[in-house]
């Protein structure tokens, strides 16, 4: 579990379905993990740690996710969304309900680390500044990231 995840950043799931994705030698190394969402959409996110486990599939669990964003900007639109790809590349619409403090001050200014609420559950958000001309997003600022969403920690 990442060092600033909370138990209020946890939120309910049905494990759906377990896919693997790096195989070598009949061995699995990561996997991508399907959850039924409580408005019954599906999401596919990348488990690189294997958390989800067969005996799973059908449970309803409490996860926390995390992203690495690869676009991340300001939506006017008050829209709370996660998309249902079948990959762990997904867009987010959200609330940001907490701004993360960089625990390294050399990087203060150099990267964002948010809690957004996508409406049925939430998700830690990590942008590198550097790619961004003008960044100025606040606390229940709604936006929009694309980017790889993983699973951060099962509870």
């Amino acid at each position: 579990m990442s060092e600033y995840m909370r138990k209020d950043f946890f939120f309910p799931a049905v494990v759906a379905m377990i896919e693997p994705e790096t195989i070598y030698m009949d061995e699995v190394f990561t996997q991508y993990a399907f959850f039924e969402l409580s408005n019954k959409n599906t999401i596919g996110v990348f488990d690189p740690d294997k958390q989800c486990l067969p005996e799973m599939i059908g449970k309803k669990i409490r996860i926390s996710l995390w992203m690495l964003t690869s676009r991340f900007e300001k939506n006017n639109e008050r829209k709370s969304d996660i998309s249902t790809e079948k990959t762990p590349i997904l867009h987010v619409y959200g609330k940001v309900i907490e701004i993360i403090p960089q625990a390294d001050p050399g990087k203060e200014g150099k990267f964002f680390d948010a809690v957004v609420d996508f409406g049925v559950g939430k998700v830690s958000i990590f942008a590198n500044l550097e790619k961004y001309e003008k960044f100025d997003i606040k606390i229940d600022d709604f936006i929009h990231a694309y980017g790889r969403v993983d699973l951060d920690s099962i509870e």
